[in-house]
């Protein structure tokens, strides 16, 4: 079973096995529902999905309530599963990958080929970049059933 905790909700994890799904949201398409949906056709069994795009329309004033629920699960995910789409330079998905390259954490990193600073990532990266939501689906998969995590 996939259990999808969106933003900002506090509904406690099924699972010890959870992914948090990094990338834009402002000026990006809603590429979080393309994923889970490739995820979902892929894999049956437990994991919990932090998903931080919110459901309806986001308020300047929640922002800080929404940076502080995305930190926290941040810290809990034991994978962090990274998207950069070529609408946006992705400024606070960089700081997150920056951030998250420099631990322990597991990353499944993901850039569609016209990203702007896809090379960026490509040379920091030691592991392979996929370049579309249905091979980083399927590469979160793998490690899934491989139990990699």
């Amino acid at each position: 079973m996939i259990q999808v905790i969106q933003a900002p909700s506090e509904e406690k994890p099924l699972f010890t096995r959870s992914v948090f799904l990094a990338g834009g949201i402002n000026q990006c398409p809603n590429w979080q529902d393309v994923f889970l949906n490739k995820l979902s056709d892929l894999y049956n069994g437990n994991v919990t999905i932090y998903n931080p795009r919110r459901s309806g329309d986001f308020k300047p004033e929640m922002h800080k309530a929404q940076v502080d629920w995305e930190t926290r699960k941040l810290e809990e995910s034991t994978v962090v599963v990274f998207w950069f789409c070529h609408e946006t330079l992705c400024p606070i998905t960089l700081y997150e990958y920056g951030w998250i390259k420099h631990t322990d954490k597991v990353r499944i990193v993901g850039a569609h080929p016209d990203y702007q600073r896809r090379n960026d990532i490509l040379f920091r990266e030691r592991q392979f970049v996929f370049d579309s939501l249905d091979m980083l689906a399927t590469g979160l998969c793998v490690k899934l059933v491989g139990g990699m995590f």
